[in-house]
This record gives C-alpha cells, structure tokens and sequence, in this order.
C-alpha cells in the first residue's frame, strides 16, 4: 500500500497522521487528510460542535420536571374524619347578611372516633414494635391480631405485647398469635 512519505525520514505514512509515526516530525498540510485538523499530539481530530439546543432542552426539561414535583402539594387520602369534616365545612359559604354555621357535631362522628378498631390497635402496636427496633408485620383478621417477625422468642417482643393488651382488648381483640415469617406459630396468647 502506498501512500505518502515522510519528508523528514521518507517512511510511508498512512492518510490522517498529522506527525510521522517514526520521527514525529509534522507532515504537509493535505497529505492525505481528509477535512480533518491536526492537533498538537500528532493525531486527527475531526471538527465536531456539540448540540447545544438538545442540551437546553433537557435541562429545561429536567428542571421543570424538579420544579413540579418540589411545589406541588400532596393529597393526603389519610387524612383522619375530624380534618375531613372541618374542611368541608369551611367551605360552606353562608348566605349574605346571616352568620356562617357552627361546624357539624354529630354524635356520630364522636363515637366513632372514641371508638377503638382491630385495625388502629394494629397499626399502635406496630408502631411500638418498630420504636423497639422488632420489625414486624401487625394484621387485624376479626378479633384476632396475627404479628408476624423474625423475633417472637424475643424478650421485648413479650414486653410490647404485655403493654399493648389493654388496648387491644378494649378494640375488641380477643388473641394475638406471633408467627415467624415462614408461618409457623410460636405463641398465643388469649387477651
């Protein structure tokens, strides 16, 4: 294969060298580059400009992205009755000229909020497991609460359930059963 030569050393030179390979001498402007410009360490470099308006869209993007999800606010489908009742009635617009009514009081309401669940005892003894680092699982299946976890022999696990049983028995929990996570039941306990 022929090609140019060096004019320093006379060695054939392939298309595209800026320098000679052997004596790194630089070679004539045109021998055989191909619109290409010689850089200082004796390689070829094409001429590329980087798409700047691709660029400005992304981050355009990215930042109204991290915009919408920072300022918008959150529904909360958690939110406990007494918030729900309140909100709604402050939205009540009272007619002109007549005083805006009291928020509803409906007996209701009130007995239902006084009285405990399963399912609120539950989620209480839990939340009392995980403060006592017992990483549990707690579930309501009628009058029965099964817990399960990978510490039913443990001794704090006897302690939270000992403490948490008035509150289960005044929800209308009857027993709470400790499984370990395979399903095996280790204890029982009537309340």
């Amino acid at each position: 294969m022929t090609g140019p030569t060096c004019p320093a050393c006379g060695v054939t030179v392939l298309p595209g060298y800026a320098r000679c390979p052997k004596c790194k001498a630089p070679l004539p402007y045109g021998s055989g580059s191909r619109g290409t410009m010689s850089a200082a360490g004796g390689t070829a470099l094409e001429d590329k400009k980087l798409p700047v308006m691709p660029l400005v869209l992304v981050g355009a993007a990215l930042v109204a992205g991290v915009a919408y999800f920072a300022l918008r606010k959150s529904s909360d489908p958690k939110q406990p009755a007494t918030e729900a009742a309140t909100s709604v009635a402050s939205a009540v617009v009272a007619p002109i000229g007549s005083a805006a009514p009291p928020p509803p009081t409906t007996p209701e309401l009130t007995s239902i909020q006084a009285t405990p669940s399963p399912g609120n005892a539950a989620a209480r003894l839990e939340a009392s497991l995980k403060k006592v680092r017992l990483w549990s699982t707690v579930e309501a299946v009628g009058a029965r609460i099964d817990v399960r976890s990978g510490a039913c022999d443990d001794p704090q696990m006897a302690t939270a359930v000992d403490g948490a049983s008035q509150a289960l028995h005044d929800a209308g929990v009857t027993s709470l059963r400790c499984l370990e996570k395979t399903g095996k039941v280790v204890f029982t306990r009537a309340l």
